[in-house]
């Protein structure tokens, strides 16, 4: 499943930052199909700044959520949200969480996707 989140402009060089604060079981950072940061479930908050890694133009962002379905309560949960200091954009939070009891063995991923286009 993936949800937009819609398509921002940006300025080059202007800083954009995306913070992981909750995982079950991993989440990704993926920019331009390249991941550029990952936490999983007993990680500590994760803090990537995207400015030095944006191109002018077009950027895809997703914040990718996956559950594994491994046994234990089987709660699937991700918390994010992405700051566009010096943009006056809102800045964008989520908080994805699902209970998944009796789906211990299915895989489950979804993506919230955002365009940045940088001028």
């Amino acid at each position: 499943m993936t949800e937009s989140l819609g398509e921002y402009n940006i300025k080059h060089h202007s800083d954009v930052v995306v913070t992981i604060s909750e995982a079950d079981d991993e989440a990704a950072i993926v920019l331009n199909g390249a991941v550029v940061g990952n936490r999983y479930i007993a990680d500590p908050a994760l803090i990537v700044r995207l400015s030095p890694l944006l191109k002018a133009g077009r950027n895809e962002l997703i914040i990718r959520s996956t559950d594994y379905g491994r046994g234990g309560k089987n709660y699937w949960t991700c918390t994010f949200s992405i700051a566009f200091p010096g943009n006056n954009i809102p800045s964008i939070q989520r908080r994805f969480h699902v209970e998944r009891f009796g789906q211990n063995d299915q895989h489950a991923t979804t993506d919230w996707q955002i365009i940045l286009n940088s001028a």
